[in-house]
């Protein structure tokens, strides 16, 4: 395909297009072009992954591009590795306008369980289709689930296996898990320190449940909390008195510290002076922090609602609670700022969990092995 005349077909008043400035400066032909199709690209979860996914593609020899309901800071991302990106619904009902769309595309990435009227409309072609879904069990709607096709050509993905478990029980296919992947930042080097330092980072909402924490700390002999810091790094998506109430009562805490959400980088940063991660969500297929924190050496704690823990055993490799059982946090808490000192096999077990699974290196084989495959 020529992506300027490409682009020229699909160019309407109703989308943006954004194309890195080297498409703009040669009449560029592409042979192995896929399409990524994303609700979002926010600095969020998903299109952070599909970032990873363009990322890969582009490593593996094809040329990506991507299409997207709405915009978000992540086009820039796109753009700064030759990746571009249209935004918008074009014109929101009109089967033709898609049809140009996807018609030079022969593979797609679809990214969400969002688009699921995307795989039913795309799947009835003949180009090879993977739905990449991400989402929690609450989040399949009878909607989503609906008339998805068993075609040869359609793949469902699963970003981890506690996603297939909700994949096979609402959409009764079996998927094949594409585990999300984190870039290696290295292991932390931190100084021995008087205190413990816990790590909590996330949205501040009812399912990620910060305030369990604040129970757990509430619930700690003064001693434990005149031994220890506890950091939360947090955001909410609008205004609410469930994250007003996060903030307040985390700075009204002793060696209780709240920051507000920032550039990646810095948070990484702010990781490498913890001790431990934790995670005490009510259900989520997979924690991106807590694979940072098995990345870098840290020892996570993490509820059984999350996928993470399908890789993380009790006092082998991190500790699991059950979800909500601040109590059992508060045991888990006390016995790590006993024996801080004596956990670094917890350390390195967590890393070798991280370079098992969430490697970029075993993102791309697997990449590379689902396009093979397809072929």
């Amino acid at each position: 395909m020529n992506i300027l005349d490409y682009i020229t077909k699909i160019d309407r008043d109703d989308i943006s297009i954004h194309l890195p400035p080297e498409f703009l400066r040669y009449n560029t032909e592409c042979l192995n072009a896929i399409l990524l199709i994303s609700h979002e690209l926010t600095r969020t979860g998903a299109p952070i992954q599909l970032l990873m996914l363009a990322k890969t593609l582009s490593v593996l020899g094809y040329q990506p591009f991507v299409y997207s309901l709405s915009g978000g800071d992540l086009i820039e991302e796109f753009i700064k590795i030759g990746i571009p990106v249209i935004c918008g619904f074009g014109p929101a009902q009109s089967v033709e306008w898609i049809n140009e769309l996807v018609r030079d595309f022969n593979c797609i990435f679809i990214n969400s369980l969002q688009l699921s009227e995307y795989v039913r409309y795309l799947s009835i072609s003949k180009k090879h289709i993977f739905w990449w879904i991400h989402e929690s069990s609450f989040m399949f709607s009878k909607s989503d689930c609906i008339g998805i096709p068993k075609s040869k050509t359609l793949k469902i993905l699963a970003a981890s296996e506690k996603c297939s478990d909700s994949i096979r029980k609402y959409l009764n296919i079996e998927p094949t898990v594409l585990n999300i992947c984190v870039e290696d930042q290295g292991i932390s080097s931190k100084e021995p320190s008087k205190k413990t330092v816990f790590l909590w980072a996330g949205t501040l909402d009812l399912n990620k449940a910060p305030d369990i924490l604040l129970k757990a700390i509430l619930n700690l002999p003064f001693n434990y909390i005149h031994s220890s810091e506890f950091i939360f790094v947090g955001h909410a998506h609008n205004n609410n008195k469930y994250a007003e109430l996060i903030k307040t009562l985390a700075l009204k805490l002793p060696n209780t510290y709240f920051m507000d959400a920032m550039d990646h980088g810095d948070f990484l940063q702010l990781m490498d002076l913890a001790d431990s991660v934790v995670v005490t969500s009510l259900e989520e297929t997979m924690n991106t922090v807590a694979i940072e924190g098995l990345m870098k050496g840290k020892i996570v704690v993490c509820t059984n609602g999350c996928g993470n823990t399908r890789y993380i055993e009790n006092d082998k490799t991190g500790f699991v609670f059950p979800v909500r059982d601040y109590l059992k946090l508060s045991e888990i808490i006390k016995y790590i700022i006993d024996n801080n000192a004596k956990l670094d096999y917890l350390r390195k077990a967590g890393r070798n969990i991280y370079e098992s699974y969430f490697t970029y290196n075993n993102f791309k084989q697997n990449i590379e092995k689902l396009l093979n495959d397809s072929q």
